[in-house]
């Protein structure tokens, strides 16, 4: 049972861990200028990413043994589903000047959301509030960038909201495990 244990909190740790370095490939899509350039090079790092992420969630699988409804493998493949959610906006936007617009909280986000992921892969069952009202803020300030500038000067205005819905569900499945 101890040994269980310990085998579930080293995935977690190596679950979050590549979440983390899923989401930093993710936005490095957005916020270097060279990507559609080296798009080749930057689309096979996530794909080495995903197979991370979802390699440590088939062990924790395994490790669960039977996955109910309520388990941690359902929030965490939730959590994963959410994140994976955020790197559409590459393949959906045909205008890269739109991600100078919101450069910064793209910037505010990525450093967040690794610091969530980081927190939750050393201490899985610390309290994350001040994390997560930090994400709040962030999201407050990406609406508020696309009510003031994108929705009128983006040429694609309702992408810019799904990837806001898709933040809220990242969100919505931390506010689960927290």
């Amino acid at each position: 049972m101890l040994f269980r244990q310990l085998r579930r909190r080293r995935q977690l740790k190596q679950f979050y861990c590549a979440l983390a370095a899923l989401q930093r490939n993710i936005f490095a899509c957005y916020l270097e200028e060279d990507y559609p350039e080296a798009r080749h090079a930057y689309e096979t790092r996530l794909r080495r990413a995903h197979h991370a992420v979802f390699a440590a969630m088939q062990v924790l699988r395994r490790i669960e043994g039977v996955v109910t409804h309520h388990s941690i493998i359902n929030k965490l493949a939730r959590l994963y589903e959410a994140v994976i959610a955020l790197g559409q906006l590459r393949l959906r936007v045909s205008d890269r000047a739109l991600f100078t617009v919101w450069r910064q909280e793209l910037l505010a986000m990525t450093d967040v959301l690794g610091k969530i992921f980081q927190q939750r892969s050393c201490a899985p069952y610390v309290d994350m509030q001040s994390d997560l009202q930090a994400l709040q803020y962030v999201k407050e300030n990406l609406e508020d960038v696309y009510h003031g500038a994108l929705r009128i000067t983006a040429p694609e205005p309702l992408i810019f909201l799904f990837f806001i819905e898709d933040l809220t569900a990242v969100s919505d499945a931390l506010t689960v495990l927290a």
